[in-house]
């Protein structure tokens, strides 16, 4: 994995172009319409970016000779884990910028322009532009998700610098055609049906309202039902029922870039709730049923399902955009959703923004004092 200097490639950056747009696309979350104009004041001190990531040349951490691709190779998890350090630290710490920002309706002006000051320099770099493994490229897409829904959050505010906007939008478009590209290719892999492929279209679908392409935007809406085509009538999903003791955990994973979509299609005109006779209604409730209940799941999977606790914040986090559209009738539906809500909130996931609670959820009740 190569990493460079911050500014290397800014002529590069610089001489891309952009294609026409197509005004009209709306974010799945509100951002400040009129945010408060602060003369004046002083910015916050920015922290150092992380050093731009370049090539991605990650290994999987399952092992190889399982079809399952659900044991983890210990020495492969850990090799993984220490190389994405910065560019996890990179999208954590943005996306909690950026929410900032929402936070205070546009006031945190400075947590905005540190954000785009850290896209501005990976964006000269050409970070995460370079040679890509296959699961490289599955690292590329989640990270254009992290920075596009990061960047929607702030990035119409008029007092940012418009050169750094510019830069980072270019940048963002390159990185958009690369996953493109990489999950238009091998359409016979299931990786290229599965949750790889729907968050490949979280991430071009939210770029392409960056960027305002419609071209991009009905890319995503594709790729999404290609997945929704799939659900089940017992709402599970067929690929994602392969990992066997992890089937549970793809199919809660596999699920938030499907709501976070039809958030994204339903405010642009785009009904994927009802496509497929509302296959995403039956996979979540098949979601929150199995996890008070996962006897089924364990059947169908013919292993005993394998969670990680402190994941499930991240996992369930399209529980918020969900449960804002929906009310459930089912009172056992109803009451495991209050119970999720109770323990988990505020969830977090810094693939469709940061705090899925701030930008897609109702707001958070403070918890009673002790």
């Amino acid at each position: 994995m190569r990493i460079l200097p911050g500014l290397l490639l800014l002529c590069a950056t610089a001489c891309l172009s952009l294609p026409a747009q197509a005004a009209g696309l709306k974010p799945p979350f509100a951002v400040p319409a009129n945010p408060p104009v602060s003369k004046g004041k002083a910015l916050k001190p920015c922290p150092t970016a992380p050093a731009p990531v370049i090539d991605l040349n990650f290994q999987s951490i399952y092992e190889e000779d399982d079809p399952t691709a659900s044991t983890v190779d210990p020495k492969a998890e850990a090799a993984y884990k220490r190389d994405i350090v910065p560019i996890h630290r990179f999208e954590t710490e943005n996306a909690k910028r950026a929410n900032n920002y929402i936070r205070t309706e546009g006031a945190d002006y400075s947590s905005a322009a540190c954000a785009l000051q850290w896209m501005s320099e990976w964006a000269a770099a050409g970070a995460l532009t370079g040679t890509a493994t296959r699961q490289g490229e599955s690292v590329r897409k989640w990270s254009l998700a992290s920075f596009s829904s990061a960047y929607l959050q702030f990035g119409a505010d008029r007092r940012l610098s418009s050169t750094q906007k510019l830069a980072v939008k270019k940048w963002l478009y390159k990185l958009s055609k690369m996953v493109m590209s990489d999950y238009s290719r091998n359409t016979d892999l299931s990786s290229r049906r599965n949750n790889h492929v729907y968050w490949a279209a979280l991430a071009v679908g939210m770029t392409g309202i960056v960027l305002q392409q419609q071209d991009q935007f009905d890319w995503a809406m594709a790729k999404a039902r290609v997945g929704l085509v799939q659900v089940q009538d017992d709402g599970t999903l067929p690929l994602e029922m392969r990992r066997a003791k992890r089937a549970q955990m793809y199919h809660l994973f596999a699920t938030v870039p499907l709501v976070v979509l039809a958030e994204m299609g339903r405010v642009n005109d785009v009904n994927l709730y009802s496509y497929n006779k509302g296959a995403l209604n039956r996979l979540v409730k098949m979601n929150i049923m199995q996890l008070a209940h996962p006897d089924y799941m364990e059947h169908r999977a013919g292993a005993k399902q394998t969670i990680i606790e402190e994941n499930l914040p991240m996992l369930l986090s399209w529980i918020e955009p969900y449960n804002k559209r929906y009310s459930f009738s089912d009172a056992d539906l109803a009451n495991e959703v209050a119970e999720l809500l109770k323990e988990y909130q505020p969830f977090f996931n810094r693939r469709i923004g940061g705090s899925a609670t701030l930008l897609y959820g109702e707001p958070v009740k403070p918890k009673p004092k002790s």
